[in-house]
């Protein structure tokens, strides 16, 4: 097979092989180069997939209005589904703050 024709992983292995490791050694930094120029726009994008903060407050708004209007048990079950509502609701964004950061420090160590 002519080298042209061999992927930058092919041809790394190839000098590998062929004793030649200061190719070996490019062609290793031209590869983790192209995949973070591939990953960069992904996790980019990811980085702004995450729900805001208040994600749930407009159901959780109208659980309330409805709570208003309750009597009774039917009261008192409602207002501890908000309460699991609200919990959830800051669980969903702390979890997403979390994803975010650890997104925003892999970006930080790719190089550009």
């Amino acid at each position: 097979m002519r080298p042209e024709n061999l992927t930058l992983s092919e041809r790394e292995r190839a000098a590998y092989q062929a004793g030649d490791y200061a190719t070996a050694e490019m062609l290793a930094g031209l590869i983790d180069a192209e995949s973070t120029c591939s990953v960069r726009p992904h996790i980019e994008e990811a980085r702004g997939c995450f729900p805001a903060e208040d994600c749930l407050q407009s159901e959780i708004e109208s659980l309330r209005a409805l709570y208003k209007r309750l009597r009774g048990d039917n009261k008192a079950e409602l207002q501890s589904i908000i309460e699991a509502m609200e919990t959830r609701q800051t669980e969903l964004w702390q979890s997403g703050e979390y994803g975010a950061d650890e997104l925003r420090q892999a970006l930080e160590g790719m190089p550009e």
